[in-house]
């Protein structure tokens, strides 16, 4: 008798779609921005780059524009008191927000995790 594959199943697909594993599409990093609702973050953008709602996106732009941040390489860097993980209204794209002491704080981070209707993980 054969023994299921259900679990080899899911395993393949778990990684599936955009999510923190997903490819880079840029950091933006406002950890020392003096206004702006990101400030005392660092963002890590992640999706495909060739799906439709990202390929004519200029994330640079937008990092320094809307967030007020500015574009830095490679991930978020640790010391996070946490993530938050929020998929927005364009589907192939995730943004994990990281906070920042002393900028925030556990209470004040999941408090503005849950208002953004994200996925909160304490560091």
């Amino acid at each position: 008798m054969r023994k299921p594959i259900l679990g080899t199943i899911v395993a393949l697909f778990v990684g599936c779609g955009p999510g923190p594993t997903s490819p880079l599409l840029v950091t933006c990093d406002a950890r020392n921005a003096t206004t702006g609702a990101a400030q005392g973050q660092c963002q890590e953008w992640r999706g495909d780059k060739t799906a439709s709602t990202n390929a004519s996106v200029d994330f640079d732009v937008l990092c320094r524009s809307t967030v007020g941040g500015q574009v830095a390489t490679g991930d978020c860097p640790s010391g996070a008191v946490g993530v938050c993980t929020k998929q927005p209204s364009v589907a192939q794209r995730v943004v994990l927000h990281f906070y920042y002491a002393p900028t925030w704080d556990l209470t004040k981070a999941s408090a503005d995790c849950t208002a953004m209707k994200g996925t909160w993980e304490a560091r």
